[in-house]
C-alpha cells in the first residue's frame, strides 16, 4: 500500500516558544542535566556496569565526538561516589629493615594525606632543630671536655715518661721523625761527639736505660690509637645523646597524634630510631627548607626514606 505524504506549510516547520512561559531567567538557574537526552539505555548500561562488584569488569563507552560521553560518565561516577562509603587510604611506608619491601598500611579515608603532610612537616622541623642543638653552648662545652680529656691523658703519659727519663739522666726529645732519647749533662743534651768520649761503662748504662725507656715509649705510642678510638666513641655517644634530645619532642608529638592507629606505632618508632642513627644528615642547616617532593637530588636520595 502506497503511503500518502501530507505536505507541510512553511509556518509549520518552526516551533515558536514564548519566553514568558519559562519559569527561569537564564539556563544557569536550571539544575544540571545528569544524562544524555535520548540515551536512556546508555544510562542504564553505565548504572549496571558500575553496580558490578567484581574485579575484571570495565566500562567501554563509544559514541560520536561531542556527545558528552566523558562528562556524563564522570558526573555519574562523582554522584555515585558521594552515595557510597568512602574507601580507606592505602599508604606505602618505608620498611627501614628491608627497604626493598615497603609496608602497605590501611588507614581511614583522609588519614593518609594528613600523615604525609605531618611527615613532611616533621622533616622540616628536624632539619631546623637538629643543627641548632649541635650549635648550642652545651654541645660545644661537652665536646671541649672530651677533647681536653684526650689531650691531657696523652700529655700525662709522655710527661710521666719524660720525668722517669730525667731521673736517670736521659731526656725525651721530639723530632720530625717522632721521639728519641738523649743523655743529659748539666741540663743539656750531650752532643754525639761528646757522647763517644764517655767511658764505656757509662755508655752501657745509658744504653740500658734508653732500652727500658724505649719499651715504655712504644707502649704509649701503641695506646694513642686506642685513646683516639675511645675519643671517637665518646664523640659518637655525645652526638647520639644530643641528637636524641633534639628530635624527642617533635617525634613524640607525631606519635601522640597517631596513637589511635596501632598499625603506625612500629613505623613511627622505626622513624625515630632511624633519625637517631642518621642524625648527621640533619646537622647541616638548610635555608628555605623545601618540601620532600621538591628536594634537590642530593638530599632527596636520602630524605625520601621518610616520605609517605
Amino acid at each position: 500500500m502506497k503511503e500518502t505524504l501530507t505536505p507541510l506549510a512553511p509556518g509549520a516547520l518552526h516551533q515558536c516558544c514564548d519566553p514568558a512561559g519559562f519559569a527561569f531567567d537564564t539556563t544557569d538557574d536550571l539544575p544540571d542535566l545528569h544524562e544524555i537526552i535520548g540515551q536512556e539505555r546508555a544510562f542504564d548500561a553505565v548504572r549496571f556496569g558500575v553496580g558490578i562488584r567484581r574485579d575484571g569488569y570495565n566500562l567501554f563507552v563509544l559514541g560520536p565526538g561531542g556527545l558528552g560521553k566523558h562528562s556524563f560518565v564522570r558526573d555519574f561516577l562523582t554522584r555515585r561516589a558521594g552515595e557510597e562509603e568512602r574507601p580507606p587510604d592505602w599508604c606505602y611506608l618505608n620498611n627501614f629493615s628491608q627497604p626493598h619491601r615497603p609496608q602497605a598500611v590501611k588507614l581511614p579515608s583522609g588519614t593518609g594525606v594528613k600523615l604525609r603532610q605531618d611527615m613532611e612537616q616533621l622533616l622540616e622541623e628536624l632539619r631546623a632543630v637538629v643543627p641548632a642543638a649541635f650549635e648550642s653552648d652545651e654541645y660545644r662545652a661537652r665536646l671541649g671536655e672530651i677533647d681536653v680529656a684526650f689531650k691531657e691523658r696523652q700529655q700525662a703519659a709522655f710527661k710521666e715518661l719524660e720525668a722517669a727519663a730525667g731521673k736517670q739522666g736521659v731526656a725525651l726529645l721530639q723530632t720530625p721523625g717522632g721521639f728519641a732519647f738523649g743523655p743529659v749533662r748539666d741540663g743539656e743534651v750531650i752532643a754525639p761527639e761528646d757522647y763517644e768520649k764517655l767511658p764505656a761503662k757509662e755508655k752501657s748504662r745509658i744504653e740500658a736505660v734508653v732500652s727500658v725507656l724505649q719499651e715504655r715509649l712504644q707502649k704509649i705510642i701503641h695506646q694513642v690509637p686506642l685513646w683516639r678510638r675511645e675519643r671517637r666513641d665518646k664523640l659518637k655517644d655525645l652526638d647520639r645523646e644530643i641528637g636524641k634530645g633534639a628530635i624527642f619532642h617533635a617525634i613524640d608529638a607525631i606519635k601522640a597524634e597517631y596513637a589511635a592507629f596501632p598499625e603506625l606505632a612500629d613505623y613511627l618508632e622505626a622513624v625515630h630510631q632511624d633519625v637517631i642513627a642518621h642524625v648527621d644528615h640533619f646537622r647541616k642547616p638548610e635555608e628555605g627548607l623545601p618540601a620532600m617532593a621538591n628536594l634537590p637530588a642530593a638530599g632527596f636520595s636520602f630524605f625520601q626514606r621518610y616520605r609517605v
